[in-house]
């Protein structure tokens, strides 16, 4: 049971962690983590001690969130990119595990050289998390978050593949060059091939279940979940890198060729979610784990290592001033060797981008996850105990936070600022174009998804969706201004219709409340976007009391729901009527083109024409009608998912797909209307 409340209890830390972020979008989510975790463990007061088993420790954690990497590299970077990401995945890594493990056995004797190498080794690869927060600075240069993603998928293996050697060392007190190195080729290459292997394997396993007619989805995603885990194990069996064999593993599935269809659809929208749910989870567990150790940590290697917390602190400054004076004579070295490649010369412009390289590389996850590995025990026959495990620990949990901050607050002050205007043109035509092939994917959905009884009714929507691409190509965005002021007045001579009906007894508040906050509810989608703190609170409050009185007016016995919902949609239809009649008598008077005036007409037409030919009783609605708008509220749910993974993989800016999302509220309440 102290397990299960430990794993619950660090969850609910996890999601405390992104509520907090909600409020403070700044700091980065696992700063705020390790934050959640030192004040966790300063109300414990001592009583977090966690051990955790080195193996069982890299296959739940490790090898997941590896493989969830892999999933998501851009090959085609990887491959363009392939011989410096090699030089910063294999040979930076292991010269900083050299360099910083001489280092550290320089400034603390009472630290083995081999456990030094190990404490270099686990510095050496870059975290994801960080350098994926740093990729979406329009600032940095395409080519450097390109290395800085490939080096952080791939530099993990080779410095948990050289920790291992270095712990294995430090155990057995003896070290021999020659077969430390025949070992660590036989590791990586056999890593190498065992992932290729296992990819191929499980590609083609995967389309004969398909081809067999298995295509259950909850089967697929699950079997990508048990993917890394087994595939690590195995490779662990047969005395190769685990980690290599995960991460070729996962580049070989994603170099898959994409299939298309309904059930392939559906099983990539579940996966993407459930592993954003994974590594979300297993990461942030992580970083809640290094804010719970560092008090104890802190106390416990004071006593120790017979140093105040002065020494301690210089010793982590010391520690990270070293890796990153390595990191940058590497990185400024590959500069100039790029630059004579290209037959330029180095200038400011090499030096900065170098600077850049070198503080992006934050250390995280992976770092603290392998030291965490660290045995107990050097000898558990003789009670030898692992020399210096805490202190080594807690100062890789130090460097861990200072190069997370320098990566968080110094790099962006670095990176070059565009030029605004011209940036944000572009942005935006980009965003555009992206947003195009999000209704595009749409209409491939639906049209998959068709059949012979829904086709009528699909190439209605379908039809619809074609129109919005026009009209987005012709205005090269989502909502014109006028256009959206246009709205704005319409609803609001909506709702003075509706005071006007209740006031003369037309219609009954029921219906006209009900009405009114979803007026209000549109109208606050129309003006999010310029709308200041203190109106959004206006509006919320004001939604909050129509609502309350509408719910409250429905539970008293004056009518009944049906007849609720009859005087309701004959409200909708005097509304609209009257929204109609003074577009109509106002064209040309109003500031905006007749075009648009038109096409506000034809909009409100549109939720005219389906309400004036239903009858009151829903049993007598056109079957065709209710199917079309069944189709296209399904429609709006996948343009939403599409929207949402879009964001995910950074193929769409947040500004666009927030206005974009409220464009698609908007409609969605159009179709509820009707319905």
């Amino acid at each position: 049971m102290e397990v299960l409340d430990l794993s619950l209890f660090l969850l609910l830390a996890v999601l405390a962690s992104s509520v907090v972020s909600q409020f403070i979008p700044h700091a980065p989510t696992p700063l705020i983590q390790i934050a959640l975790g030192v004040v966790i463990a300063v109300i414990a007061q001592g009583q977090i001690s966690i051990t955790l088993d080195p193996d069982l420790f890299l296959v739940l954690f490790i090898a997941p969130l590896l493989y969830d990497e892999a999933r998501e590299a851009d090959l085609a970077a990887l491959w363009h990119y392939r011989k410096p990401i090699l030089g910063y995945a294999i040979g930076l890594v292991l010269v900083i595990a050299v360099t910083v493990g001489f280092f550290v056995n320089w400034m603390i004797p009472a630290i083995p050289l081999a456990a030094a190498f190990a404490l270099g080794a686990a510095l050496g690869p870059t975290d994801a998390v960080a350098v994926a927060s740093l990729s979406k600075n329009p600032a940095i240069p395409s080519r450097i978050k390109s290395l800085l993603k490939g080096e952080a998928l791939l530099n993990d293996a080779s410095g948990l593949v050289a920790f291992q050697f270095a712990v294995t060392a430090a155990v057995l007190g003896t070290f021999s060059p020659a077969t430390a190195v025949q070992s660590f080729l036989v590791s990586f290459f056999g890593g190498l091939i065992m992932g290729g292997v296992c990819g191929l394997v499980l590609n083609y396993a995967t389309t004969r279940f398909r081809e067999a007619g298995l295509e259950n989805t909850t089967f697929h995603v699950l079997l990508e979940i048990c993917t890394p885990l087994l595939v690590f194990t195995l490779a662990e069996e047969l005395h190769v890198s685990g980690v290599i064999t995960v991460v070729i593993c996962g580049i070989i599935q994603a170099s898959a060729p994409r299939q298309t269809g309904p059930s392939y659809a559906r099983t990539s929208i579940v996966s993407s979610s459930v592993w954003k749910v994974i590594a979300f989870a297993l990461n942030g567990i992580v970083f809640i784990l290094l804010g719970t150790q560092l008090p104890a940590a802190m106390v416990g290697t004071w006593e120790e290592a017979g140093a105040d917390n002065t020494m301690l602190v210089l010793m982590v400054l010391g520690i990270t001033v070293m890796l990153e004076l390595v990191r940058f004579l590497w990185s400024f070295a590959l500069q100039v060797v790029n630059a004579k490649a290209a037959g330029e010369q180095v200038d400011g412009t090499d030096l900065r981008d170098a600077l850049i390289l070198t503080l992006s590389g934050a250390k995280g996850t992976i770092t603290l996850s392998i030291m965490l590995t660290l045995p107990i025990w050097a000898d558990p026959s003789t009670n030898t105990l692992f020399p210096q495990r805490d202190l080594l620990i807690f100062l890789a949990s130090g460097v861990i936070l200072c190069t997370f901050a320098i990566a968080t607050f110094v790099v962006p002050l670095l990176a070059p600022q565009p030029r605004r205007s011209a940036d944000e043109h572009e942005q935006h035509l980009k965003d555009t174009e992206a947003y195009l092939e999000i209704l595009r994917g749409v209409i491939e959905e639906l049209t998959n998804r068709q059949t012979g009884k829904t086709f009528a009714a699909t190439q209605s929507v379908i039809r619809s969706y074609n129109d919005r691409i026009e009209r987005i190509k012709e205005n090269h965005g989502l909502e014109d201004p006028e256009s959206v002021d246009l709205q704005q007045r319409v609803i609001e001579w909506k709702e003075a219709r509706v005071f006007d009906l209740m006031a003369a007894g037309e219609t009954s508040p029921e219906a006209g409340y009900r009405l009114l906050a979803r007026l209000s509810h549109r109208k606050h989608l129309l003006e999010h976007s310029r709308a200041s703190e203190a109106r959004d609170l206006v509006v919320f409050l004001r939604n909050m009391v129509l609502t309350a009185l509408n719910r409250l007016r429905k539970n008293l016995p004056l009518l009944t729901e049906s007849q609720v919902q009859e005087e309701y949609r004959q409200l909708v239809i005097k509304t609209t009527s009257y929204a109609i009649e003074r577009l109509q008598d106002q064209m040309g008077t109003l500031s905006e083109p007749n075009e648009m005036i038109a096409e506000a007409i034809l909009t409100q037409q549109r939720i005219l024409t389906p309400l004036m030919t239903k009858l009151p009783s829903i049993s007598t609605i056109a079957h065709t009608n209710d199917l079309a708008d069944d189709i296209e509220a399904m429609a709006y749910r996948i343009e939403l998912e599409m929207l949402n993974d879009s964001v995910e993989r950074e193929q769409i800016s947040r500004t666009y797909a927030k206005k974009a999302r409220e464009n698609i509220s908007l409609m969605q309440i159009d179709i509820e209307d009707r319905l």
